[in-house]
């Protein structure tokens, strides 16, 4: 499955002190990672499954990596996918199942 692996970004958010009581946020490159992604159907998965990824407009295949957590972001040009759910099927590591939500802002 390696071959089919692509090279995409993993950013983080991050939150600076502005030095007026305030932060900002920011978007920014972690590191890259590799993998494939897969659009999701209505009907992939089980019913408990489905709730949990209900929003998930993708699922993005890649080796294990602990930094790939709920919250951060995949980009891919011009697309950007929010993780919402990470699953490392039956803790085998042997792959991890990201879902992903297309976000374009």
């Amino acid at each position: 499955m390696q071959e089919l692996f692509k090279t995409f970004e993993l950013h983080s958010k991050s939150t600076v002190d502005d030095g007026m009581g305030g932060y900002t946020e920011s978007w920014a490159k972690e590191k890259d990672i590799s993998g494939v992604f897969d659009m999701m159907s209505p009907s992939s998965g089980a019913s408990n499954a489905q709730k949990i990824t209900e929003d998930a407009t993708h699922v993005f295949l890649c080796e294990v990596d602990q930094d790939i957590k709920k919250g951060k972001r995949i980009i891919d040009g011009d697309d950007m996918f929010k993780i919402i759910y990470v699953d490392n099927p039956l803790n085998m590591d042997s792959h991890m199942e990201v879902y992903v939500k297309n976000d374009g802002d």
